[in-house]
């Protein structure tokens, strides 16, 4: 296989890191045809993000590697998405309610639940989780 045919059939998305800034650090190869066809998604919407915590558990582990679609931040009901909240990268699930609340709760029920605004600035919507890998 020459290099431009491995070039043309892989595409990098890049892995967000927890910390006190979002940052793109590193890329993780995935075969486009798989990303376009199967997952029906466009490469250049999608980040990486590895779990971290039991906050997630048992839907998602420590380790788990998401890929999540950014252009999927408005909610329009429930799903698992990805969040920054005052610096750091969360993964919750998300409900809307009435009045452009949104409530965030965890799978591990030793986890507060807690709500914001759509227009709440400590909150940033990453996007949807749309793809979850595991080791086993």
């Amino acid at each position: 296989m020459s290099q431009e045919t491995l070039h043309d059939r892989f595409v990098p998305i890049p892995l967000l890191v927890y910390g006190k800034e979002r940052s793109k650090v590193a890329y993780v190869a995935f075969d486009a045809s798989w990303i376009t066809n199967t997952l029906k998604r466009k490469p250049g919407d999608l980040v990486a993000v590895t779990v971290q915590g039991d906050a997630m558990e048992p839907q998602l582990s420590a380790g788990n590697m998401v890929l999540v679609d950014t252009s999927q931040t408005n909610i329009p009901g429930d799903g698992t998405y990805v969040l920054e909240v005052d610096g750091a990268i969360l993964v919750r699930r998300l409900q809307p309610l009435p009045a452009k609340e949104i409530e965030a709760s965890c799978a591990n029920p030793a986890y507060e639940r807690f709500r914001f605004t759509r227009d709440d600035e400590k909150v940033a919507v990453i996007g949807r989780v749309v793809w979850v890998g595991r080791e086993v």
